[in-house]
């Protein structure tokens, strides 16, 4: 089998999940539009249950998506590679220690290690290896606080690492098709695993072949 799933289906809020986020993947589906203020926000915690930090993805008012280590960094910092634009979107959370690599629709857009360097926030100067230094075999997703999950499951594999899609990459996590690829935009229609761009922009007040009787019009 090419993927395994631990846990798999629709967010289910302040529950803790079974999760060893040290050796699996766990991948987050969001439909959120840029600058709606949701928030992927994702609570860790050891065997024990004791908390062991966190990470949340904000679709900030301001225009961009920021993350924040929690227990960790002060403020929401912007993705410093930029993130697809298509607003659905699949992120994976690839959490080994104290290192946290993002991925999104396939593309990997950040690659942060908590550290005394990364870790500004005042409240956790001298604590915050405490929370990044448990292993994490837990997770809650908060309803007070998370509002742009749509739907997860974790994973063993990351099936879009070496994908052939030309543009976006989902992972499904069935065993028997583990990815599946998209396209950046409505211009666009997925052709096998690439992407073709048999749409066009409309043209005004111009006469456009178009055998209507035997073709089906598509706007």
């Amino acid at each position: 089998a090419v993927v395994s799933t631990q846990s798999t289906g629709a967010v289910q809020y302040d529950k803790y999940i079974p999760a060893n986020l040290e050796t699996s993947f766990l991948n987050i589906r969001t439909n959120s539009s840029v600058g709606s203020g949701e928030d992927v926000v994702l609570w860790y915690y050891d065997e024990e249950e004791e908390d062991a930090a966190g990470f949340n993805i904000l679709f900030s008012t301001s225009g961009m998506i920021e993350y924040v280590l929690q227990n960790c960094q002060l403020n929401y910092t912007p993705f410093p590679t930029s993130v697809p634009e298509e607003q659905r979107k699949e992120w994976i959370i690839e959490k080994r220690g104290y290192r946290t690599k993002v991925y999104c629709n396939g593309k990997q857009v950040r690659d942060v290690t908590a550290s005394s360097e990364t870790c500004d926030r005042p409240e956790n100067a001298d604590n915050w290896d405490t929370y990044w230094g448990r292993d994490v075999s837990k997770l809650k997703f908060p309803s007070a606080h998370d509002t742009a999950s749509d739907s997860f499951y974790i994973g063993t594999i990351n099936a879009c690492a070496e994908s052939p899609c030309s543009h976006y990459c989902y992972n499904t996590g069935d065993d028997h098709q583990p990815y599946t690829c998209g396209c950046p935009d409505h211009f666009y229609e997925l052709r096998g695993d690439v992407c073709e761009g048999v749409w066009t922009a409309v043209q005004y007040d111009q006469y456009i072949p178009a055998n209507l009787e035997s073709s089906f019009l598509n706007i």
